[in-house]
């Protein structure tokens, strides 16, 4: 439930972070930047508990998500929460790529 209802807030909190720098809202891009990163640090946590972290292998794969996701929740704070969060985001699926290599 919280991974389906944590997709459906990044769309809503996209329309915000949309409306706030088209000066449609009246809110702070930090506000609108947390519309995103709340429901996507939701999103990868969740990931974490219910896929990742039953077969973590070793101390990186336990807390690779979760620092994650916390990093994600600071993004707000630097006025480029979209772009930062997605950088993130791929740094998050390649560093699981490459351990799935291994």
């Amino acid at each position: 439930m919280l991974v389906f209802g944590a997709t459906a807030a990044v769309g809503a909190g996209l329309a915000v972070v949309i409306d706030q720098v088209t000066h449609h809202a009246e809110i702070s891009a930090a506000g609108a930047g947390m519309a995103v990163a709340l429901p996507v640090s939701i999103f990868v946590f969740s990931l974490w508990i219910l896929h990742e972290q039953p077969s973590a292998k070793g101390t990186m794969d336990k807390l690779l998500h979760p620092i994650t996701a916390v990093l994600i929740l600071l993004t707000p704070f630097t006025g480029q929460a979209v772009l930062l969060t997605g950088i993130l985001l791929a740094i998050l699926v390649a560093i699981r790529w490459v351990r799935h290599l291994e």
